[in-house]
């Protein structure tokens, strides 16, 4: 899991937080500065300066939202990775049992800076945005044939785009999800992490991020799970929870991904039964394909070169055509499905444990 929204809305709970009711800016002292234009035409500010603090490499982002007109006071937001906190990096996968040392950290960050918090505060502190994720080791060919998939595949009510690095994100304004190669991210913000990574075997990781940008969606989505009205820190920091989640969205990339037959587990003779062709002559090519593959053990690239030379025109766009992708790799066929299996299982990666056993 990697992003959390946090919001305070009682100041009484903050030590001295009333001093700050009409004018925040004794509360950002160094390395936290607000700048002077923070008042906006409807008499609230919102905004915040990030930097890093003597004794913490990771710090989270800091806000101030203060509507003149409410009579509620200043509320706090804090805005940050819970992997980056425990671990340093958003690559390690934490567990229920890390709650409290998070809320430590978070404590301790508040408290150098010269706010005061309660654990209870924190842990009761209502949840504005959150981001689900697990990594998953797997080899490159399942990943790029899952890219594959990726492209074909429309989630209901979500645009689809390429990331910048290698995958693909389904995205509203509201919520998101993103399927991309973590070790592609990482080559960037963290090149030595993902030199000890391949030195260990580690060559591809995907990556999977549910993300609730928005409360109302979140509240939504967590009342399918039992959970209602206000969502809060404790309640939302628990495995289950992100099991539930992933097990709604990997059944419905399951459901509306391409149809991929494994050729070791399903016979040409079935597969064959399936097609519905428009034409005579494109599933006798269809079924040449098929005795092909059979006949030559499966072997991909000897019978690329067969279709050349018995003359099969457009043999790879016949088999899409109809919708049928042919592959030797087991973990294909219910792909999704097998994703989900593994996330339910759960066993948080901590790079230190990586190795070639792992791979999925």
């Amino acid at each position: 899991m990697s992003t959390i929204k946090l919001m305070i809305p009682n100041p009484k709970i903050i030590s001295g937080f009333d001093m700050y009711k009409e004018n925040p800016q004794a509360l950002f002292q160094p390395p936290y500065r607000m700048p002077d234009n923070y008042y906006n035409l409807k008499g609230s500010f919102n905004t915040y300066f990030k930097s890093q603090i003597n004794g913490f490499n990771y710090i989270p982002k800091i806000n101030i939202v203060h509507n003149l007109y409410s009579g509620l006071g200043p509320q706090l937001y804090i805005e940050n990775s819970i992997s980056k906190a425990l671990f340093g990096n958003n690559y390690n996968e934490w567990q229920d049992e890390d709650l409290n040392q998070f809320v430590q950290w978070l404590i301790s960050i508040l408290k150098s800076i010269g706010i005061k918090v309660t654990k209870d505060a924190i842990l009761n502190s209502r949840v504005d945005k959150f981001h689900f994720s697990k990594n998953i080791l797997i080899d490159k060919q399942t990943f790029d044939l899952i890219l594959e998939m990726l492209e074909e595949i429309k989630y209901p009510y979500l645009k689809c785009k390429k990331m910048k690095y290698r995958g693909y994100r389904y995205h509203s304004h509201i919520w998101a999800i993103s399927v991309y190669d973590k070790l592609d991210e990482l080559s960037i913000k963290k090149p030595e992490l993902v030199n000890e990574l391949r030195a260990k075997g580690i060559n591809c990781v995907l990556r999977i991020e549910i993300q609730y940008n928005n409360m109302q969606k979140l509240r939504r989505s967590m009342r399918e799970f039992g959970i209602h009205g206000d969502i809060t820190l404790s309640t939302i920091f628990q495995i289950k929870i992100l099991k539930s989640v992933f097990d709604k969205v990997l059944h419905t990339l399951n459901q509306k991904a391409p149809s991929f037959y494994s050729i070791k587990e399903k016979t040409n003779i079935e597969i064959f039964k399936s097609i519905k062709a428009n034409s005579i002559q494109e599933l006798t090519n269809t079924f040449a394909i098929l005795k092909l593959l059979e006949d030559n053990d499966n072997d991909m690239d000897r019978v690329n070169k067969l279709i050349l030379e018995h003359n099969i025109k457009g043999g790879e766009k016949l088999l899409k055509k109809y919708n049928i992708r042919l592959t030797s790799n087991p973990h294909i066929p219910n792909i999704f499905s097998k994703l989900l299996d593994m996330v339910k299982k759960y066993e948080p990666i901590q790079h230190s444990k990586f190795n070639e056993k792992n791979l999925f």
